[in-house]
């Protein structure tokens, strides 16, 4: 599958599933449950047989939280921002 492919499936369900955007699972979870007939097949095969990685998903999400910040979780990016800010100060001093 292509990466705009991918980029427009997750962007649909960052948009209409805001949990889904502070959880990487759970993106991945509404990505196959959109793109695989999982209510039928195993998980197992759709693991095995999946078109696309799950590093793509989340890289496309990446790409458009950086595109659509109004897509992010505030939460989350304050506590990614605190972090940062504690990986450079010991890093860099």
């Amino acid at each position: 599958m292509k990466n705009k492919e991918v980029e427009k499936i997750v962007d649909s369900i960052l948009e209409n599933k805001p949990e889904t955007r502070a959880n990487d699972n759970l993106l991945i979870l509404e990505y196959i449950k959109k793109t695989e007939d999982i209510e039928k097949e195993s998980f197992e095969r759709v693991m095995k047989q999946t078109k696309v990685s799950f590093e793509s998903i989340t890289r496309a999400r990446r790409n458009i939280q950086r595109m659509k910040p109004y897509l992010k979780n505030s939460v989350v990016s304050e506590f990614r921002r605190e972090k940062e800010a504690e990986y450079s100060k010991y890093y860099c001093s």
